[in-house]
């Protein structure tokens, strides 16, 4: 029951948003397409069929899959401005997309929300559709998916990407599936998921993408009560977050190793690393990173009994 808008039309019929919106029109009129809401259209199950029996009996091949890829990249674009609203410049989007339009994260965030069933369709047929637009789609869904609570969608994609057998693809959403599994209570599964996703990033080469993993994983041992662990993993992500370009990366470890010192005690070396992990939020344009320091630099202030420092960081 997915919905089609005018940035998806636009990308498959290689147009402008403008002229996409006048054929959506056309299309609705003419009994074809069922209005939705705003700028977003459906198409009736028998015209569905229809189409798509004509589009495999006139259409070129080549021409379906360039449009699948058009259509493809756009979301990738799109829904990577939507998170990066969110989560700052992380190495896994830095840099690569603007705003895109977006007036607000409000109305960003709105956007996933309706395309996302549509692109997760989308997705079902990505067989020669270039894999780092894939990757770019598929880690901003499942981000999008983690930040909504949507883990029936995300295990819907864990299984997609275990049936194309794509081990970057597999790699990326393993982690976000280790992740989940923490936010649903189970502990032993998370700790055992991300264990496994750090050991294949580092057969990998990729530093970047265990550093991120190593972090989750020390999250998740903090949940458990083991503090010494989740340290221990913790600096070992910040050994290799070292350079420039992740240094929202490092931020949002900071952020987490300092919730680890403060229940070990170590009450000056949290605030330390939260005073560092706030300027490297800010600079890295991340509310989400920006608003969890916050968070925690409240948690501390209580345990220091600065209350009333403690009530501006959580209000803030």
């Amino acid at each position: 029951r997915a919905s089609l808008g005018a940035a998806a039309a636009a990308a498959l019929l290689a147009a402008d948003e403008q002229e996409a919106g006048r054929r959506l029109e056309e299309l609705t009129r003419a009994g074809l397409l069922t209005h939705v809401r705003g700028s977003r259209y459906r198409l009736h199950d028998l015209v569905r069929g229809f189409a798509l029996a004509r589009l495999l009996d006139e259409e070129e091949p080549a021409e379906r899959a360039a449009a699948h890829e058009r259509l493809l990249t756009n979301y990738a674009e799109l829904a990577n401005a939507v998170i990066r609203m969110v989560d700052g410049k992380m190495s896994t989007r830095a840099g690569q997309f603007g705003a895109h339009g977006f007036g607000s994260l409000d109305s960003a965030l709105r956007w996933l929300d309706d395309e996302s069933s549509f692109i997760t369709s989308a997705l079902r047929h990505s067989e020669g559709v270039d894999q780092s637009t894939v990757l770019n789609l598929l880690g901003a869904l499942c981000d999008y998916c983690l930040l909504r609570g949507d883990l029936y969608r995300l295990g819907e994609i864990s299984e997609l990407t275990r049936s194309v057998d794509q081990g970057l693809l597999e790699r990326s959403v393993q982690w976000r599936t280790g992740i989940a599994a923490r936010q649903l209570g189970e502990l032993d599964k998370a700790r055992t998921t991300l264990s496994s996703v750090v050991g294949l990033y580092q057969e990998a080469h990729n530093d970047a993408g265990a550093a991120l993993a190593l972090c989750s994983l020390g999250i998740t041992l903090h949940h458990q009560g083991n503090l010494t662990e989740a340290a221990a993993r913790l600096g070992e992500a910040l050994e290799l977050q070292a350079s420039d370009a992740q240094a929202e990366d490092r931020a949002w470890t900071l952020h987490a190793l300092a919730a680890v010192e403060r229940d070990r005690g170590n009450l000056a070396r949290a605030l330390t690393l939260l005073d560092t992990a706030l300027t490297l939020h800010r600079e890295g344009e991340s509310l989400h990173g920006e608003a969890w320091t916050r968070f925690q630099l409240g948690q501390v202030r209580l345990r220091t009994g600065e209350v009333a420092a403690a009530e501006e960081a959580l209000s803030t």
